[in-house]
């Protein structure tokens, strides 16, 4: 078995250590609440559950939500720019299924969401994060989704 070195980061890229007593005089701001009391931007959050358990189905109603700045499972949302990344549905499907949720919450589907179909183009990790980057880069976005997320595995064990 060939021995590869992990992917650190190179120290120039970490922080510093602090005290304890640095970080609590300090007075850092919060990040914005993109879900009220759960998700906050530039944070992480991820949906699990069985096969076929609806996580596609609750991720679009998420994006579309923020999009919106609709509830979200009975949360309160702060409405935003959406980029939701498909890596499995077909898109007739996806639209089908953005079309229903989008009437049952009585709403339009507007420009803060955008969609980049990738189904049949999904690759590990190392090869599209840093295209998303690319792609995003200017675009502003507050909410990221990638669905599902075990694509980016890739041949990864």
């Amino acid at each position: 078995m060939p021995n590869r070195k992990p992917n650190l980061p190179t120290p120039q890229a970490l922080p510093e250590i602090e005290s304890a007593w640095e970080i609590s005089v300090r007075d850092d701001p919060e990040p914005q609440e993109l879900v009220l009391g759960l998700l906050h931007r530039g944070s992480k959050f991820a949906l699990g559950g069985p096969s076929k358990s609806n996580k596609s189905w609750a991720l679009l109603d998420l994006s579309l939500s923020i999009a919106c700045g609709e509830p979200w499972l009975s949360f309160k949302v702060t409405q935003g720019k959406v980029l939701y990344v498909n890596l499995e549905i077909r898109k007739p499907f996806l639209k089908r299924r953005l079309e229903a949720i989008a009437k049952e919450k009585g709403v339009k589907i507007n420009s803060d969401l955008d969609i980049w179909n990738l189904r049949g183009h999904a690759a590990s990790h190392a090869v599209l994060i840093p295209q998303i980057e690319e792609r995003i880069h200017f675009r502003n976005y507050d909410l990221l989704v990638i669905d599902p997320l075990y694509k980016l595995l890739g041949e990864s064990d």
